[in-house]
């Protein structure tokens, strides 16, 4: 809202760019309602400079001040043709997992992945039926790693399930917590649709709160 500031930051950010060139078409603002990663060129930073007629700086500044500067940024390094994606993950051998058990917790956040999986390549793209898109991230997984009584709904397993509402199925935009120890934060991504999560046996969250159960237990192998 103040013209004044706009312009330093502007002029600002142009003389960094000028100093540090980057393929802008491959910069994007991530999108809000829905959050959605199928991006195309025309949807970078760059490309829509260009469409616009405006400066990089002016076109990365417009954007984050349409969020209150809560906007992120994303360079896709990994997976970005989702068509490629599409057809690993088809591959009866491939096993859905990832994880970096917490480092890089400012930069990345892969606590979503389920969800991404279920609303965007079960949903959206119908690539697996439900069943199967189930089935590759509890049995396959738990079988693979050797986790006994895990990932089925079998008399005497462990009692961990989700009670999902599969339409009402949603990510929500991805933001930083500072709830860490001394403070610290880091990335969340809040989902929607999960009716309960029973841990055994136990409800362990319902509508997405905590009932303050703790009936986790650890994992041996």
């Amino acid at each position: 809202s103040d013209p004044d500031l706009r312009k330093r930051l502007i002029d600002s950010a142009e003389e960094r760019i000028e100093k540090f060139p980057y393929d802008w078409e491959k910069f994007y603002a991530l999108p809000e309602n829905p959050v959605r990663h199928d991006l195309k060129p025309e949807e970078s930073i760059g490309g829509k400079a260009k469409i616009r007629g405006v400066s990089i700086a002016e076109q990365w500044i417009d954007e984050a001040l349409e969020m209150g500067g809560k906007r992120l940024f994303i360079l896709p390094v990994l997976n970005q043709k989702m068509e490629e994606a599409a057809e690993m993950l088809k591959r009866p051998y491939v096993t859905l997992g990832l994880a970096d058990a917490g480092a890089h917790s400012k930069q990345i956040m892969d606590a979503s992945q389920p969800t991404f999986f279920l609303t965007y390549w079960v949903k959206e793209k119908g690539m697996f039926s439900l069943e199967e898109g189930i089935r590759r991230m509890t049995s396959d997984t738990a079988d693979l790693f050797g986790i006994k009584n895990r990932g089925r709904l079998v008399e005497g397993a462990f009692a961990d399930i989700n009670v999902i509402d599969f339409n009402g199925m949603s990510l929500e935009y991805p933001e930083i917590v500072n709830d860490f120890p001394g403070g610290a934060g880091r990335f969340i991504q809040r989902a929607n649709g999960y009716t309960s999560t029973i841990v055994n046996g136990e409800v362990f969250m319902e509508s997405g709160k905590h009932t303050g159960v703790l009936n986790g237990k650890m994992l041996r192998n």
